[in-house]
This record gives C-alpha cells, structure tokens and sequence, in this order.
C-alpha cells in the first residue's frame, strides 16, 4: 500500500468526478469541438485519456491500500507513478495556462452558454482543476517505509 487508504480513495473520487463531470455535465463534443471529435468523440481529448488513466490508477491504490499483502500492484503503482503525476499535474496546468485564458475559448463558451448550455462554464473547471491538487496530495502521503523491499521510489541517482 504505497498510499493511505483515505487518500487513494479521495483521489479515485476526485478523478471520478472530473470524469463523470466531462461526460454528463459538459457540451457534447460534436457540439464544442466538432473537427478533432467527428471520429472519436471524447476520445480525442487529452482531458478525458488524463481523467480514465488517472481513475483506473487511483482504483489500483484504492485497491491496494485495503489490501496489505498486494506486493505485484504496489510494484505496478510504484511504476506507473511518474506517468500519473506527470499528467495530472500537466492537466491542470495546461488548462489554467492556456486553455482558460484563451479568447477563442472564451467566446466560443460564450456562445455555448447563449445556446442554453448553462454548466458550460462549471464544467470546464469540474472537468480539469482537481487532477494536479489531488497527484501533489498523493506523492506527499507515499508511505515510503511500507513499500515492499523489491519496490523502491527513484533516487536522485536516476
């Protein structure tokens, strides 16, 4: 159990919400973003492959931290840490950097929002400001003296 169970599972819940937010609360994405989605749908979004990663992770910590003896999926968790932090905290930034401050955006929201798409706005904030937060609450509770001896954090060595 690399994590607390109470913070793997506030995690899971965060990125459930993002996910649940972007899938029945946001514009539908032939609507807002018609070219990038007229094959795949939300599938062609950053945000919704971030938001499914991040929750099939935080069910693995969850998973692992009700259960002591998961040594294969604490060694799996330890591994794919980097990936998870690296997109949860780049999710959240990138939004809030050039995605929220931009005018296209802004006025193609506007325009949304005209349409009756109230949640337009709310949902664009569900959808991305929890996954940095809740990737930094996560690697500070890295229980680091309950891994397994075969699962080791990287040193500054690496």
């Amino acid at each position: 159990m690399p994590a607390p169970f109470a913070t793997a599972t506030a995690c899971m819940l965060g990125y459930a919400l993002q996910l649940g937010a972007g899938r029945y609360l946001a514009v539908p994405a032939h609507i807002f973003s018609p070219g990038p989605s007229k094959y795949l749908g939300s599938f062609a979004f950053l945000t919704f492959h971030t938001n499914v990663i991040g929750l099939l992770y935080f069910v693995l910590c969850t998973a692992s931290a009700a259960d002591a003896s998961s040594a294969a999926i604490d060694a799996l968790l330890m591994q794919l840490f980097p990936l998870i932090f690296a997109l949860g905290i780049f999710l959240t930034a990138a939004y809030y950097a050039l995605e929220y401050p931009n005018e296209q955006n802004r006025m193609a929201k506007r325009k949304l929002f005209k349409q009756g798409y109230r949640h337009v706005y709310l949902t664009s904030h569900l959808e991305h400001i929890f996954a940095g937060p809740l990737t930094l609450v996560y690697a500070c509770s890295i229980r680091r003296d309950r891994l397994q001896p075969n699962v080791l954090l990287p040193t500054s060595d690496d």
